[in-house]
């Protein structure tokens, strides 16, 4: 004979005794506990994942350039005026009260205008670090990133910008992509993000004569410490700087005008194996 429950009893078994409910509630508040985190982690990373993808696109547009152009490497003059043939043009510089407003610091027609604005599509977003976010008087200034010196570097009023920055010795500038071989396409970085309190022409110096300074130029650091390059083979990665004179950095919106000491000196000297080499 088939057995049946009364409706109390039906209730009381599949009711939550006061137990199973403050279990309940305690496993649903640990879970919050270790989303949130989850959740800030994953913003982080999304910013770095769009930051990485601009950098590929101005690497692919600095490719296409050297394809239409016989291999030859867009120039990158020190002072990227606006008459100056060059990848990107403008001067940023810091405008806050009470110094002047600096249009160049807004002024996306710098980028979209130079010469690599036509194989991107003319987007001038992808100069921009997403993490890049003190503004200027105007609002956001226009541009964190900045090109290896040693791609194509030329010094205003210098004709011939050899020896640079390797004090007596000649390090290479590369004038065309084939000449990319010490180093390798896939270690020579093309593009970095630099720090907002250095940057301000398109040209990022590195002093391959000192092994212990950085000079004015200085990596960003805005991905928990991690700066972002990208290469002469197009494909662009997260560093993981650990020196602490650049590592997280904070952005004073004042200009870095002097060198600063590299603590430990590896990160310089991983910068400089990947920025040029002495001629064979």
């Amino acid at each position: 004979m088939k057995q049946t429950r009364s409706k109390n009893e039906s209730s009381q078994g599949d009711a939550f005794t006061l137990l199973e409910l403050v279990v309940a509630i305690t496993a649903a508040a640990l879970l919050a506990l270790l989303t949130v985190p989850s959740l800030a982690r994953t913003g982080q990373s999304s910013k770095t994942i769009q930051c990485l993808n601009n950098h590929r696109q101005l690497a692919r547009a600095w490719i296409m350039y050297c394809d239409d152009n016989e291999g030859k490497l867009p120039p990158n003059p020190d002072i990227s005026a606006i008459q100056t043939p060059a990848w990107v043009g403008g001067l940023l510089r810091w405008d806050l009260p009470p110094a002047a407003p600096y249009p160049d610091n807004t002024n996306s027609i710098l980028l979209s205008g130079a010469l690599l604005g036509p194989y991107c599509n003319r987007c001038t977003t992808i100069y921009k670090c997403p993490e890049d976010v003190v503004p200027g008087v105007r609002g956001q200034r226009v541009r964190s990133v900045s090109m290896n010196g040693q791609m194509a570097g030329v010094v205003i009023g210098n004709p011939q910008p050899i020896n640079q920055y390797g004090g007596s010795l000649n390090y290479f500038i590369f004038h065309k992509r084939y000449e990319i071989n010490r180093p390798t396409p896939a270690l020579a970085w093309v593009f970095i993000d630099e720090h907002a309190d250095s940057i301000d022409d398109g040209f990022f110096r590195v002093d391959m004569s000192s092994t212990t300074t950085w000079p004015e130029d200085i990596p960003a650091s805005y991905h928990g410490g991690r700066g972002i390059l990208s290469f002469a083979d197009g494909h662009a990665e997260t560093k993981d700087w650990q020196d602490s004179s650049i590592k997280g950095l904070p952005v004073r919106a004042v200009h870095q005008s002097s060198p600063v000491t590299s603590n430990p000196n590896t990160d310089l000297l991983w910068l400089q194996t990947r920025t040029t080499s002495l001629p064979q």
